[in-house]
């Protein structure tokens, strides 16, 4: 890749984004290149270029419009926890959602079909969202820049409130609902392209 690795001291936005770029490889670069084509012409000469155009408005509704449910979901519970002022643990993220974190941890001492399908739908929703550079920061953790926040308080989507079921206990409330109950969320969920319990994904008629 041809853009060069150097970064000024000052950097608009969030120092360290410009910073967690340099500290990719060549390909991870590329990725996120190929992925948000809109960024990478034309060719940007430097990180902090790369990392001002990452930041705009504009790529970052264009990058969201491709997201999944899923993706979404994690974007918003990553803000709502204010990753877009600080690094927030990606097992926060995992529980809030009720899943497993990235280390497959899990309060039950057996994990459920529902349980281990919605850790991997979790892992893919965290790894896409890393290719994009919507999320940012170590490994163990999520960060996101404020304009991606921004961006994401206006999308169709709300994480779980405290004390709403989630994971199992979701499926559990789900499967206890009567006939016309469960009608009446899917006539709800038909106003989305793409419904989503974790691990188990259905499009709306």
């Amino acid at each position: 890749m041809s853009t060069s690795r150097a970064t000024t001291r000052h950097s608009a936005g969030d120092p360290g984004f410009p910073a967690w770029l340099a500290g990719l490889s060549d390909d991870t670069l590329v990725r996120i290149c190929t992925l948000r084509p809109d960024v990478a012409t034309p060719a940007p000469a430097s990180l902090d270029v790369l990392a001002s155009r990452l930041r705009l408005p504009a790529s970052t509704a264009r990058a969201m419009s491709t997201l999944s449910w899923p993706e979404l979901l994690v974007l918003a519970t990553a803000a709502s926890l204010g990753a877009d002022s600080g690094a927030v643990p990606l097992a926060a993220v995992a529980e809030h959602l009720g899943v497993d974190g990235p280390a497959g941890e899990t309060k039950a001492k057996a994990r459920s079909t529902t349980t281990t399908a919605g850790s991997a739908t979790f892992g893919a929703a965290v790894a896409r969202l890393r290719d994009l550079a919507l999320i940012w920061g170590e490994e163990d953790s999520v960060r996101i820049v404020p304009v991606t926040a921004t961006a994401i308080a206006s999308a169709p989507v709300v994480p779980p409130h405290p004390g709403e079921p989630v994971g199992d206990e979701l499926e559990e409330a789900w499967a206890g609902l009567s006939a016309p109950a469960v009608g009446v969320l899917e006539a709800i969920a038909r106003g989305r392209s793409l419904s989503v319990r974790w691990g188990r994904e259905r499009r709306s008629p």
